[in-house]
């Protein structure tokens, strides 16, 4: 089977900006509620751990070990840390033959995608 792999681009100042104010709107979106509500209706403190960044530190600040500026913080550096690594594992499939189309995501990725198609 073959499959076509694509990557978005982008500048790394836009990128760090792009994800420090798509961290603001999922907590102004109800973030912290949501973590809330499913610790309370039985997912327990360890189970969010594995539910990904938000949710880890999200619950360490709901237990009292971090506040709420320190949860924002971390997390938001825990996510830029994150986009790095994918990068690194992208560049990685790239040295292994695997032939990535980037799509430049300040344009249309969707069109830019169906380009290939």
């Amino acid at each position: 089977m073959n499959a076509l792999v694509f990557g978005i681009k982008w500048e790394r100042p836009v990128l760090r900006e792009r994800i420090t104010l798509r961290l603001k709107q999922r907590l102004d979106q109800g973030l912290i509620e949501e973590v809330e509500r499913l610790h309370q209706e039985g997912v327990s403190w360890a189970s969010l751990h594995f539910y990904g960044l938000e949710y880890r530190f999200i619950a360490a600040h709901l237990q009292g070990e971090l506040n709420k500026n320190d949860m924002y913080q971390k997390l938001n550096s825990a996510i830029h840390t994150f986009a790095k690594q994918q990068e690194k594992w992208f560049r990685r499939m790239e040295r292994k033959g695997v032939d990535i189309h980037w799509l430049d995501g300040e344009g249309d990725v969707l069109d830019q995608a169906r380009s290939y198609l």
